[in-house]
C-alpha cells in the first residue's frame, strides 16, 4: 500500500505492516493531482492544479489530528500499471475499513450519493465542505445521509454487534441487508466510466474480480454473477426493466445492466421460507427454483 506523508507530501510504499493513516473520500474533478505529479516532484505547475489545494488541505487536517500518513486515491495509485490498478480497486474497501478516520470532502450535498463504499467501510467518517469546515460526523448526520443514500441507520450509526472484531461485525451487518437493498445504495451514483459503477461495489459484497476497462455494462453483469456464486438471495432478480434507465431495450437478461434499475427497491427482502434455495450460474443461464406465492394470503 502506498501512502502520502502529510508533512512532506512524499509517497511511501509499505509492502507489509501498514502504519496508522487517515483516508480521503472525494469526487474526482478537473485537474486532480495524480501519482506521477507527486512522484516526479511537486513543481509550480502541480501547485497550480485545481486539485492541489484538496491534497494540501487533507494533509494539513490529518497532520493536525496526529496522522503522519494519508491515503488519497488520485495520487497514491499508479494508474499506468493495470495490475496495480486492479489490485487497488479490489482492495479499496479494506483500505477504507482499516483507516483510522475518513475525511469526506463534499463539493456539494449531492456528493453524498457518490460514496456508498466510503460511507460504510471506515470506523469513523467526518464530512467537510469545500472550505474544509466540518459539517459533522456520520453518526451525527445519519438521518440526512440515509435519506440521500438509502443506507440503513444501523450501518451509518455503527450499531453493530458487540461480539468479534470490527471487520467481522461490519461484514455481519452488510450480510443482514439483501442484495437488492445494497444495490440501491449505488442507484444514484454516476461515474465517468460505466465499469466503475460495478467496481465500487466489490467490497460491499465481499467479492473480487478482474478489472476489464472497456467492457462497459458487462462489468455489472459480471459482478452479479460473482455474487450469485456465494449467495442464494433471489432479490437480485427483482429488477425493473421497463423504466427509462434500462440501457438496452433489446436485452432480455434476468440480470440488471446497472444498479440504477434497483432505485426504490430498498424494502425488497428475500422471503423467510426461501433460505434453502440455491442459484447456480451456468455458461448461458441461471439455474434456480422460483417459489410463487399469493402475497395477499401469505406473509413473506
Amino acid at each position: 500500500m502506498r501512502l502520502l506523508e502529510t508533512t512532506t507530501l512524499a509517497l511511501k510504499f509499505f509492502p507489509g505492516a501498514i502504519p496508522e493513516y487517515a483516508i480521503l473520500s472525494h469526487r474526482w474533478e478537473d485537474e486532480e493531482v495524480l501519482y506521477e505529479n507527486i512522484r516526479n516532484g511537486i513543481t509550480p505547475q502541480v501547485e497550480a492544479m485545481k486539485g492541489f489545494s484538496k491534497v494540501v488541505g487533507s494533509c494539513r487536517l490529518a497532520r493536525r489530528e496526529g496522522y503522519k500518513y494519508i491515503w488519497i486515491d488520485t495520487c497514491c495509485i499508479d494508474k499506468s500499471s493495470s495490475a496495480e490498478l486492479s489490485e487497488s480497486i479490489n482492495s479499496m474497501f479494506n483500505w477504507y475499513r482499516k483507516a483510522a478516520v475518513c475525511y469526506a470532502f463534499l463539493s456539494d450535498a449531492a456528493d453524498l450519493a457518490q460514496f456508498p463504499r466510503e460511507l460504510i467501510a471506515p470506523p469513523e467518517v467526518i464530512f467537510f465542505n469545500a472550505s474544509w469546515i466540518s459539517l459533522g460526523s456520520r453518526s451525527e448526520l445519519y438521518e440526512t445521509i440515509g435519506e440521500v443514500t438509502r443506507v440503513p441507520s444501523m450501518i451509518l450509526r455503527q450499531e453493530l454487534e458487540e461480539i468479534g472484531t470490527y471487520d467481522q461485525r461490519l461484514a455481519q451487518a452488510l450480510n443482514s441487508c439483501s442484495v437488492v437493498q445494497r444495490f440501491t445504495w449505488a442507484a444514484r451514483r454516476r461515474t465517468t466510466r460505466p465499469e466503475d459503477t460495478a467496481y465500487c461495489l466489490l467490497g460491499i459484497f465481499g467479492v473480487n474480480m478482474p478489472l476489464l476497462y472497456g467492457e462497459g455494462l458487462r462489468a455489472f453483469l459480471r459482478l452479479q454473477e460473482e455474487i450469485i456464486k456465494t449467495s442464494n438471495d433471489q432479490s437480485i432478480l427483482a429488477v425493473t426493466r421497463n423504466g427509462p434507465e434500462w440501457p438496452d431495450k433489446g436485452n432480455d437478461s434476468l440480470l440488471a445492466q446497472s444498479p440504477y434499475l434497483f432505485a426504490g427497491l430498498e424494502d425488497v427482502r428475500p422471503a423467510r421460507w426461501a433460505g434453502n434455495i440455491v442459484m447456480t450460474p451456468t455458461a448461458k443461464a441461471i439455474e434456480t427454483t422460483l417459489l410463487i406465492a399469493n402475497t395477499s394470503s401469505i406473509d413473506p
